[in-house]
This record gives structure tokens, sequence and C-alpha cells, in this order.
């Protein structure tokens, strides 16, 4: 029987956390949507930014902000794979595994070319299909330790 898998959706909102002390200032950032298949060897992820922005950074710039855009497809498991033992260093608390420590791996070019796929928009079907997909393409392809 085909393990069932939790289809997760996080929004991170836009931000303006820009400052006169370099040391403050963070920037500006659109909205982040991630999406996430859930299984029992971890989660694999994808991450866009919608290109939306809160209203007073549309009014102030206009045509200057970024367009929406792949930031990444990642790979976060619980246990590191053999294949990645020798550059894997633990992540203390992952927010896609609700806080446990993961391995974690990714590709922005990746997520690109999945992007491009969708004509530049959000397509949640084919998101989470695809997640789907690589989610038991690691299952197989990958070496975890019993323990």
């Amino acid at each position: 029987m085909k393990e069932q898998l939790s289809n997760i959706r996080y929004t991170t909102p836009s931000f303006d956390r820009r400052n006169k002390d370099p040391k403050k200032n963070y920037g500006i950032g659109s909205e982040l949507l991630t999406f996430a298949v859930l299984g029992e060897i971890g989660a694999i992820s994808f991450t866009v930014s919608t290109g939306k922005y809160l209203p007073q950074l549309v009014e102030e710039l206009g045509n200057k902000l970024s367009k929406p855009m792949a930031y990444g497809i990642d790979y976060h498991f619980y246990k590191c794979p053999d294949e990645w033992k020798d550059f894997s260093k633990p992540h203390k608390e992952c927010s896609i595994l609700g806080g446990k420590p993961c391995h974690c791996d990714g590709s922005s070019l990746q997520a690109d070319e999945l992007f491009k796929s969708m004509g530049e928009k959000i397509n949640e079907d084919k998101i989470y299909d695809e997640l789907e997909y690589r989610y038991f393409n690691a299952k197989e392809d990958y070496h975890f330790p019993a323990k």
C-alpha cells in the first residue's frame, strides 16, 4: 500500500524592515508561499514569491518591485541519507518538520524550472504532484540509516 502523504501550505507575509542602521536593515520582501508534502522520511517543499507586497511598498516603489519567482525545492529528511553524510549538517529546528531537526538540501534551479513549466503561475495541483513524485523517488533512491 502506498504511503499517504500530508500536504502542507505555509504563507509568509510581505514585510518592510528597512532601517537607517545597517545592522538593523532587513530590507523588504513579498509574500512567500511554501508548499510541502510530509511523510515518514521527511518532506519535500517548494517555495515561491507571490510578488504581492505591502500597499505602502507598491505605492512607493511601483514597478521596481520584483515579480513572482521561485525560491527553491528543498528536501528535509529526519535522518541523513548515506549519500549526504560527507556534506550534510543537521538543522536544529526545521519549520517544515514541525520544529524537529532535519538534514536539508535543495535547488533554486529546479524550482525555477518547475515554476516556468507552470507559466510562472502558481498551480497547487501541479506543485503537489511534483512534490509527491520527488518524495517517492527520494524514498527509493536514497539510503537512510536504520537508527
